[in-house]
């Protein structure tokens, strides 16, 4: 057990020590992910409803699943944000499973990112929600923790909802914060959460996300928990090269019935927070 212990721990620190010269500079950082975003809207002029999507760890950043879910999006009348991470902060996709880039510090981007689309006279910025798969559900709720407990650096003025897939609630690791939601919570009373898990996700601890949402219901913030029987990560859309092999990963699967439950889910959380 121990030899097993500083074997991770060995790993966990040559990932964090291998990758290229991280940048550091808040300002740079912001301006690369105003660089590195894509947007899909509706036609027309707008103002629109607008959904900020995270991705999941890894690369490559852009994958098939995320633009259906942005075009699934414009279809309802919704534009959508999604930047890359990882680029912006000028690591590989691998260094979110390191400690260079954990929830807790891209969580950061969320306050970015609200300051970019500020300017686009197409995003009603009264009309916002935030959308996170896996790492990336992680990083939208920290977003609100940092809210819950500084709201004016951490502004998050016209958010009306949050959505996550499968995020891990990830405790530290050698006494090392991966996410600032496992040991603390959020406190807005007005802005719903869902968070959608399978039962057979082999990539996250799910007892650990589970622990969080009581947590949530017992100080009163609005939570729905969705949880999937027999469903794997990545269950809501196609995060590889092409749908047969989305279909067929065993860790890392995509599954239409689950996919179609948790966007019917997700349409009405949307009309819900937008009207």
């Amino acid at each position: 057990m121990i030899k097993f212990l500083f074997i991770t721990f060995f790993i966990f620190l040559i990932s964090f020590n291998s990758q290229a010269k991280q940048i550091k500079d808040p300002e740079l950082i912001k301006a690369n992910l105003e660089k590195n975003m894509k947007v899909v809207k509706p036609d027309g002029n707008g103002p629109f409803p607008t959904v900020i999507l995270f991705t999941g760890a890894g690369d490559p950043f852009w994958r098939p699943g995320y633009g259906n879910w942005m075009n699934w999006l414009k279809d309802r009348g919704y534009a959508s944000i999604i930047s890359d991470s990882a680029k912006s902060h000028g690591v590989k996709g691998k260094a979110m499973m390191s400690r260079k880039l954990m929830p807790i510090k891209r969580a950061h981007e969320v306050f970015w990112i609200k300051d970019i689309i500020n300017k686009m006279s197409f995003v009603d910025m009264n009309k916002l929600a935030l959308m996170g798969m896996s790492h990336g559900g992680d990083t939208v709720l920290d977003a609100l923790v940092y809210n819950s407990e500084d709201p004016k650096q951490f502004n998050l003025d016209g958010l009306k909802t949050v959505i996550t897939f499968y995020p891990g609630c990830r405790k530290p690791i050698f006494g090392v914060k991966l996410t600032k939601n496992y040991d603390n919570p959020w406190t807005q009373k007005d802005i719903p959460v869902s968070i959608f898990q399978g039962s057979i996700d082999k990539w996250v601890k799910i007892k650990l996300c589970q622990a969080i949402i009581e947590r949530q219901k017992e100080i009163g913030t609005p939570i729905k928990y969705h949880f999937y029987e027999k469903a794997r990560h990545c269950f809501d859309e196609i995060y590889h090269k092409d749908l047969a092999t989305a279909k067929n990963d065993q860790d890392c699967r995509y599954d239409e019935k689950f996919s179609k439950m948790a966007k019917s889910e997700i349409e009405k959380q949307l009309e819900e927070a937008f009207k």
